[in-house]
C-alpha cells in the first residue's frame, strides 16, 4: 500500500536502519516488498509515488561489491585500487556526500566530496580541458579543483563501474603526480610535484 511504499522510500533516503549500505532511492528505481504472508510485489518509483508493476527479480543484476578505479589523494601519487561499490563505502572514502563530475569526453567520471571545498579539505588535483593534456603546467587553464580524496571510475551504466585496463593507464598518467596550487597574476595555477616516500603511503 501507499503507506508501506512511503516507508520504504524513507528507509532508503532518510531513516537508514542500522547496517544500511545501499544507495538512495530515486525515480525509476523498483522496490520489491515482502508481505507478512511471504508474498512479494514490485513497485516502480515515479515522480508522484509508486506504481505496482510486474518484475522478474531473478533477471536483476546484483550490485558489484567493489569496483576498480584510479584513486587520487592530496599529496600522494595516483594509484589503481578498489572502492566498495555501495553508497556508504563511497561516502566513507571521500569523507562525506559524494558528487560526480564529468570533465572527460568518454563516459568516465570523477567522484569526490560534494562539500570538499566548503569544508576546507586539502586541495587534491586540478581539472583541465582535455586539449590542455600534455602542455606545460603554466600553459594549462584550470577549470576546477578537487578538494579531498576522490576516485575516477566508469559511469557508462546505471551504477559506477570498473575502469578498463586502458582507461586506468590513461588516467594514472594524466593525474600521476599530486599538485601544489598558487595564484599568479590573478589566475590559479597548479604545479605537479613528486612527494616524499613517506607521503606516498
Amino acid at each position: 500500500n501507499g503507506r508501506k511504499s512511503q516507508g520504504v522510500f524513507a528507509a532508503f533516503n532518510f531513516d537508514h536502519p542500522d547496517g544500511f549500505q545501499g544507495r538512495s532511492m530515486s525515480v525509476s528505481d523498483i522496490a520489491v516488498i515482502e508481505a507478512e504472508d511471504g508474498t512479494t510485489s514490485a513497485h516502480f518509483c515515479d515522480t508522484i509515488g509508486f506504481q505496482q508493476v510486474e518484475f522478474d527479480t531473478e533477471a536483476a543484476h546484483p550490485l558489484k561489491e567493489a569496483i576498480t578505479v584510479v584513486i587520487l589523494e592530496p599529496g600522494k601519487m595516483a594509484r589503481v585500487g578498489t572502492i566498495e561499490a555501495t553508497l556508504a563505502g563511497m561516502q566513507n572514502f571521500v569523507g562525506g556526500y559524494i558528487e560526480a563530475c564529468y570533465p572527460f569526453e568518454e563516459e568516465v567520471c570523477i567522484v569526490c566530496n560534494e562539500e570538499g571545498k566548503i569544508n576546507g579539505l586539502p586541495l587534491n588535483r586540478a581539472i583541465y580541458a582535455e586539449d590542455d593534456v600534455g602542455k606545460r603546467p603554466e600553459e594549462k587553464q584550470v577549470l576546477d579543483i578537487i578538494a579531498g580524496p576522490c576516485f575516477i571510475c566508469d559511469c557508462s551504466g546505471e551504477n559506477f563501474g570498473n575502469l578498463t585496463d586502458e582507461q586506468a593507464r590513461k588516467y594514472m598518467e594524466m593525474f600521476q603526480y599530486p599538485e601544489m596550487f598558487f595564484r599568479i597574476d590573478g589566475e590559479i595555477k597548479a604545479i605537479p610535484f613528486r612527494p616524499e616516500k613517506e607521503q606516498e603511503r
